[in-house]
């Protein structure tokens, strides 16, 4: 596994350059595409070199017309060369369902979606063309799915498809069976394909691992793992024979080549009495080959209640038995063996980040640092980033349309806003931006969304989303512990000092890498002893431009962005 360091290097590597030209990013976001007909459900991938290909549902043949259409979007907000003007046609079957993209390794992409028959996946170069050995309108996957419930039977916070490292993908498929007109219960399988939307060489099953089957129908997710493999959270709903709608949920990996293991997750009694169910699940790698799998468990009444699990590599649990934490279906890794939990809660609505160790000791109190608090949200979508969380969504502030928001929390609860380039709002225009999509860039992501500024068919449009440190909004160093402040000034002109608080006398060190991932000064500072504390760099005043801070603290690591000027 990468090191976090080696990891903020490649991000920060293809961020250097597009970072220094924003001119193609307009206010409120780029047009991607403004065809007649609504454009909706937008899906994004890496393209490997600092931008993204964005595909959509596209109505622009008639209201009844169902296509899918793609492009790719630079870091600078131009559309690559090669590409026509309101994208390029993947499939024209007119049944297409919404898409889910991955990238292809090559800086194109491989597109799914449902159609009639099955899922078919299309893929597109970088250059804008169909791929070789690809139809017009698409390749047919597999037919192993019900084509009514095939794909929307999972929570609409997770994802069908997700990549597999190696330019392919794995597939969620859900098949409800029937004899003679009589529904007889649901299968839910993992299949992977390659680049050529074919099964890979060293795939063995036929087609695809079995993850859960039941007679009341399943609720499931998956996630990519370490190594290229594929994570997965089923709970499975059992009607007969047996106890009455007896629910059992498990999480497990797939490797690349089909063999899987997964286990029970255990039931535990609520604080209300009964034996629980389980009425949600989430799954999430961590940085070192284990993961995080959550279940949200039910009295049968009002009672709900979160359990959360952190198995490593060997399978070994590391949190103490019916940890409770708050149920979302947003973990997101620190890059190491912590885990955030984002997501909405209660009512009026709060999204709010959670953080836990390897432990499953909490960074700070739960529910003390919130994202915002909007009147309604539309979707939500994270991603990790630099040991911390990355979270975008469409939200409605107080009354009328909805915008786009998007916020990065760090272990130490530091969370700073996103804006646009300019520091503006990512997107307020007139009418509602709904159903964002991301892909991480450096210090920031490439964001695009269905906008209604002109008509509530819904155009494509997107922006760049970098984080606004003038609005870094810290926990109190008592709830959160230990803290990384970050430069003192920021932006500093060549000699700045780091302030920071620890929490006691254990093994602490701060590190200041900078863009190219090279660390370019560590300190022992175990011996300051808890408190708060601001020390100098030493060594030569720093080069101008952007550098990571590190902390970190026993198996704590929090981070801070600081500048430096000429």
């Amino acid at each position: 596994m990468a090191s976090r360091v080696a990891l903020f290097g490649a991000l920060a590597v293809t961020l250097a350059a597009p970072t220094l030209t924003f001119a193609a990013w307009a206010p409120n976001g780029t047009p991607l595409c403004t065809a007649s007909g609504a454009q909706q459900s937008p899906t994004s991938a890496s393209d490997g070199s600092g931008g993204m290909i964005v595909a959509w549902q596209d109505r622009r043949r008639g209201a009844s017309l169902n296509d899918i259409y793609a492009t790719r979007v630079l870091g600078d907000g131009t559309i690559a060369p090669g590409w026509p003007a309101d994208g390029v046609a993947l499939t024209q079957s007119g049944l297409a369902g919404p898409p889910c993209a991955v990238p292809d390794g090559a800086g194109g992409a491989l597109v799914m979606w449902m159609d009639s028959g099955g899922i078919y996946a299309q893929r597109v170069t970088g250059g804008g063309g169909i791929g070789a050995g690809f139809p017009a309108n698409g390749k047919l996957v597999t037919s192993a799915v019900t084509a009514t419930y095939g794909l929307d039977r999972h929570s609409s916070n997770t994802t069908w498809a997700v990549t597999d490292d190696a330019g392919g993908a794995y597939l969620l498929c859900i098949q409800d069976h029937f004899d003679g007109g009589l529904y007889t219960g649901t299968g839910v399988e993992v299949i992977r394909i390659g680049p050529d939307a074919a099964k890979p060489p060293n795939w063995v099953p036929t087609l695809g691992v079995g993850i859960g089957a039941s007679d009341l129908g399943v609720i499931a997710q998956i996630a990519p793992g370490p190594g290229g493999s594929c994570l997965y959270a089923v709970i499975t709903t059992e009607d007969f024979p047996g106890p009455e709608l007896l629910r059992s949920a498990f999480a497990g990996r797939i490797q690349s080549n089909g063999t899987e293991q997964g286990q029970l997750l255990p039931r535990y009694l609520t604080t209300n009495g009964p034996t629980p169910g389980p009425v949600g699940v989430s799954i999430a790698a961590d940085g070192a080959g284990g993961h995080f799998a959550f279940k949200l468990d039910s009295d049968g009444g009002n009672v709900f209640e979160n359990q959360g699990h952190h198995l490593t590599n060997s399978w070994a649990e590391t949190w103490p038995p019916a940890s409770h934490v708050r149920f979302t279906h947003y973990p997101v890794s620190d890059g190491g063996l912590g885990v955030f939990l984002v997501g909405p809660t209660g009512w009026p609505v709060r999204i709010e980040a959670d953080y836990f160790s390897s432990t499953g000791t909490p960074g700070w109190p739960v529910g003390t640092v919130v994202l915002s608090e909007p009147t309604e949200f539309q979707k939500l979508v994270t991603a990790p980033l630099l040991g911390g969380a990355f979270a975008c969504w469409s939200e409605n502030a107080v009354t009328g349309p909805f915008d786009i928001r998007a916020a990065y929390v760090s272990s130490a609860g530091i969370v700073t806003q996103g804006t646009a380039p300019d520091g503006s709002p990512i997107c307020n225009a007139t009418g509602s931006q709904l159903n964002p999509t991301f892909v991480i860039d450096g210090l920031g992501a490439l964001a695009a969304w269905e906008d209604q500024r002109v008509s509530n068919a819904g155009d494509i449009y997107a922006n760049r989303i970098v984080l606004n440190t003038t609005t870094a909004v810290p926990v109190t160093p008592a709830a959160a512990g230990a803290a990384l402040s970050g430069f003192v000034p920021n932006p500093s002109t060549g000699a700045p000092r780091v302030a920071f608080t620890l929490r006691n006398g254990e093994h602490a060190r701060l590190e200041v890498i900078d863009l190219a991932g090279r660390v370019v000064m560590t300190r022992d500072v175990a011996r300051l002893g808890p408190g708060s504390h601001t020390i100098g760099l030493d060594g030569a005043p720093l080069a101008a431009g952007v550098y990571l801070m590190r902390l970190t603290e026993g198996d704590r690591t929090h981070t801070a962005r600081g500048i430096v000027v000429r």
